[in-house]
């Protein structure tokens, strides 16, 4: 049996759905479950904090501090990380460190886990290397990668140059627990269409253009009724208000149901709900995307519920245009808003599609599956 060690930063946080926690989640939940020892080293965040295990040790700095932090400050809290974690490892010695989104922790505190002596493994399930470590250059000249998981062959090939000579790395995509999102009859009615956003609230997820297509299906759907349910919490209190104005700007108030953040546990009965899952996720600077593998859309699959999705390197290799979803090539209001209606008007087509999404869950994304594959790789690198 392993000992193992998680770092991330944000580790069951109540009420914010984020598909890194969510996966976290999972894979150490599997771990434990067959019968490997596994603590986890996370941000302390807000009061929003889930904490039923005294396995899980909230002693990093959270995010949000890092950036309200003046110079002496962040001194002060990289030593504090620093020696509450040397303090954890005195006491539990792991076979293995594993590094999953590391968005929110400090860069000296990640460099210095390199020199403990433990064997590191890095998870890279979206950006979160190029977005922290070096967000203003072409690459991370501090960055090895001797043990790697990646959840896409797009993130592979766009982290290749950080692998060592040597190096062990294997592709896993998420998987999702069906036993949760089950297989729900979906068909669209003739008297309404209940779209659905289920993600981060943050600019690159798209919302801005979601809501700028509501304002044309608001005026091209006249013969059904309209809605929006939009769950998810804001991170930045900016972008927030630029949505809200939006929706108050262009009269959506009656369409838009902004529910806030859920527990991942019920998250099903809101897509059971709903016609279409909307992934509007759009490209960054750089003509780059943040995407990996998003659970959101494996999750909609499993769910038996059709998505529009925005089509980026990541999500391409989940899904397929008029096959398991609908595709939506642009950063376009105008288009975006066309293939809901497109969708809309074709109930053998939304059929299809619900039906393939479901058998494509089944034939490469199970749970099981993910931990089994996770728990080899990891077994392996601790016995290299």
């Amino acid at each position: 049996m392993m000992k193992v060690l998680f770092i991330l930063d944000d580790y069951l946080i109540k009420d914010r759905y984020g598909g890194g926690d969510i996966i976290a989640r999972s894979i150490v939940s599997g771990l434990k479950k067959k019968g490997h020892t596994v603590k986890v080293a996370c941000n302390g965040d807000e009061n929003n904090i889930i904490d039923t295990e005294k396995e899980i040790f909230r002693i990093l700095t959270p995010k949000y501090t890092w950036k309200k932090s003046l110079l002496y400050e962040l001194s002060s809290n990289i030593v504090g990380d620093k020696r509450r974690l040397s303090e954890l490892l005195s006491g539990f010695k792991p076979d293995i460190i594993y590094c999953l989104h590391l968005g929110g922790v400090a860069v000296p505190v990640i460099s210095w886990l390199d020199k403990v002596g433990i064997l590191k493994v890095y998870r890279i399930g979206y950006e979160w290397v190029r977005l922290h470590y070096y967000p203003k250059k072409s690459k991370c000249d501090n960055l090895k990668l001797q043990f790697a998981i990646f959840n896409s062959s797009d993130l592979l090939e766009r982290h290749a140059q950080y692998l060592v000579p040597g190096s062990r790395w294997i592709m896993i995509p998420n998987g999702v627990d069906t036993s949760l999102f089950r297989h729900h009859k979906h068909c669209i009615s003739r008297g309404e269409l209940r779209l659905i956003f289920v993600g981060r609230i943050v600019p690159h997820k798209g919302l801005h253009i979601l809501i700028s297509a509501m304002r044309i299906l608001k005026s091209n759907i006249t013969e059904k009724k309209l809605c929006l349910t939009i769950i998810g919490t804001p991170a930045k209190k900016e972008y927030e208000a630029l949505l809200r104005n939006r929706i108050k700007e262009e009269e959506l108030q009656e369409l838009i149901q902004w529910v806030g953040g859920v527990p991942h546990e019920n998250i099903p009965k809101y897509l059971d709900r709903s016609d279409m899952l909307i992934f509007p996720s759009i490209k960054r600077e750089g003509n780059r995307t943040v995407e990996g593998c998003p659970s959101v859309i494996l999750e909609s699959l499993a769910a038996g519920l059709p998505v529009v999705a925005r089509i980026t390197p990541g999500v391409d290799e989940i899904v397929e245009d008029k096959k398991t979803c609908i595709g939506v090539y642009h950063d376009d209001p105008q288009e975006l808003a066309g293939r809901i209606r497109y969708l809309a008007d074709n109930p053998s087509l939304y059929s299809k599609i619900s039906e393939s999404g479901t058998k494509i869950i089944d034939q490469k994304y199970g749970f099981d599956e993910m931990i089994r594959r996770t728990e080899d790789f990891l077994a392996g690198c601790a016995h290299k």
